[in-house]
């Protein structure tokens, strides 16, 4: 009975584990995808830029990504995690506090700089996710813990874009179709 115990408790993390994992993907792909997408779509259609002018626009997010990634373990040596995730929400809640000021006369720098902000805020909390999610797993299990991450974050965020892009070619579709005339296909 000792075995089937242990089994269960084994089982109760694993489960744990999962939950944890889901939590934490679901909104990570989410909030990366989106980033990146509504920069190129923004910068296109309602700043007629071409595509390669719009993708380096991006750019700076990017490198703000990677430096806030890079940021994460030098935060949490110095101060408890909870103290770090909460400084870094606090930063990309300033980003968010900058995308709520764009007007139809703000240029492309405002929502870059809004877009930086919040990528130095995120990225950290996804390292530290990622560190979390992987830190739970039984050592033998810990790559397949990492994979499952790398994995769930890039379906989430293809599947995030799926829906997005479905639902404005829809809201689209609607509302080129009432402002034209009966006769035009």
């Amino acid at each position: 009975e000792g075995g089937g115990a242990g089994r269960f408790g084994l089982l109760d993390r694993e489960l744990e584990l999962g939950h944890v994992v889901r939590e934490v993907l679901e909104r990570r792909a989410a909030v990366v995808e989106l980033d990146d997408l509504g920069v190129v779509l923004g910068a296109q259609l309602v700043l007629g830029m071409s595509p390669l002018q719009a993708g380096l626009w991006t750019a700076p997010s990017s490198l703000a990504f990677i430096a806030g990634s890079m940021l994460a373990p030098v935060l949490a040596r110095r101060m408890p995690p909870t103290r770090v995730i909460a400084c870094v929400f606090a930063a990309a809640a300033a980003g968010f506090a900058v995308l709520t000021q764009i007007g139809r006369s703000s240029g492309p720098s405002v929502v870059v700089s809004a877009y930086v902000i919040l990528s130095l805020g995120l990225a950290p909390v996804f390292t530290m996710a990622t560190d979390v999610i992987v830190g739970l797993a039984p050592a033998e299990r810990a790559g397949m813990a990492a994979a499952l991450s790398e994995t769930s974050t890039e379906f989430g965020g293809a599947l995030g874009i799926a829906i997005l892009g479905s639902i404005v070619t829809a809201v689209y579709r609607t509302l080129l179709a009432s402002g034209m005339s009966v006769g035009v296909p």
